[in-house]
């Protein structure tokens, strides 16, 4: 991601990427499907329903 001048910031759960996007801005999310706590469909599903904030639904997610 550096050689791409990203910044990367890692959840260690699905409630931990929620909880992220509502307080940081991201372009992409890049997750793991069977992460503990929400997993990664369940995750999307309540990003794309505006759980992160309505304003973040559009986020590109990649499973």
């Amino acid at each position: 991601m550096k050689k791409l001048n990203r910044n990367c910031v890692i959840a260690e759960n699905g409630k931990d990427v929620i909880e992220k996007i509502k307080t940081q801005e991201f372009d992409m999310i890049l997750m793991d499907l069977e992460m503990p706590i929400l997993d990664g469909y369940e995750a999307m599903r309540k990003i794309r329903e505006g759980e992160a904030g309505k304003e973040n639904r559009h986020i590109l997610t990649h499973h």
